[in-house]
């Protein structure tokens, strides 16, 4: 799974990560028409800048602090941030 989040990092944001730089943060199974498992990582450290690759796919890249989240985040990332700083490494969507 790390080598998938390094991959997509470097994809959609165009940063590069090691594998000694991510810690697992949670699992997520979406149960939707197409059921899906997400895994989430976190990283503090990475090299490049972090910028939006990928515009078609999202509107915009922003830091924000965990308790001021733009209203627009999509609901199951919202869902797994809250997860991840609550400790919680397992969550189900919806």
């Amino acid at each position: 799974m790390a080598r998938a989040a390094i991959r997509e990092a470097g994809e959609e944001i165009g940063i590069t990560l090691q594998p000694s730089e991510l810690e697992f943060a949670l699992v997520m199974h979406r149960q939707a028409e197409d059921p899906r498992i997400d895994f989430f990582f976190s990283a503090t450290n990475w090299r490049g800048e972090v910028r939006n690759l990928e515009p078609e796919e999202c509107d915009e890249l922003r830091w924000a602090p965990f308790d001021t989240l733009p209203r627009n985040v999509v609901p199951y990332v919202r869902l797994g941030i809250e997860c991840f700083r609550g400790g919680d490494p397992y969550a189900e969507f919806p």
